[in-house]
């Protein structure tokens, strides 16, 4: 399997990255790293279809790719080749979750399921700091044999968790979701 160092989290993770230009990137000889051009399908299957490939991860709406609006067609179309090929999708949702496109998570725009997709940041409501990783049955089964095995240096924040949970019953709130497609027709 190749390896890469995500951004978001700092965890080692299994995936593809994206490409931050339309041009070929070539990743460094035996890193396990490579990147594929966004909206290009082409190159994506080209890289799933070689079997080593344990997931994909993309930002549902890439941030620091100048926020381009990716189509339903081409979302579900990652997934379906993920799903071909065996690879996990991952939705990166850190600045795209939490009602921020609508809905409370923004792959649940486009259609789609994700195996796994990670949060952070606004799911503390600013006030501390927490991510997660939202797993499929498929995708957590291992933690049923070792329920401790995701720990990690600045994980299991009791407090944290107590303050994402009240940010997440808050975000389902009636009144809340009602003020946020009130604001988002302006």
């Amino acid at each position: 399997m190749r390896t890469a160092r995500s951004r978001t989290s700092g965890e080692y993770l299994l995936f593809v990255f994206i490409a931050q230009s339309s041009q070929e990137i070539e990743p460094p000889t035996n890193s396990g790293r490579f990147k594929v051009p966004f909206r290009d399908l082409d190159a994506l299957e080209a890289e799933l279809k070689k079997g080593d490939v344990a997931a994909f991860i993309l930002e549902t709406i890439p941030a620091t790719y100048g926020f381009p609006m990716p189509s339903v067609a081409y979302l579900k179309a990652c997934v379906e080749l993920c799903r071909k090929y065996d690879a996990m999708y991952i939705a990166d949702e850190v600045q795209t979750g939490l009602l921020r496109t609508g809905y409370m998570w923004g792959w649940q725009a486009f259609g789609i399921q994700p195996d796994i997709f990670v949060t952070a940041k606004g799911i503390s409501g600013g006030i501390y700091p927490i991510s997660a990783a939202v797993m499929t049955d498929r995708c957590a089964a291992w933690q049923r044999e070792d329920g401790a095995a995701h720990i990690t240096t600045a994980g299991g924040s009791e407090l944290g968790c107590v303050v994402g949970l009240k940010v997440l019953e808050i975000l389902q709130r009636p009144e809340v979701v009602a003020n946020v497609h009130a604001v988002a027709q302006f």
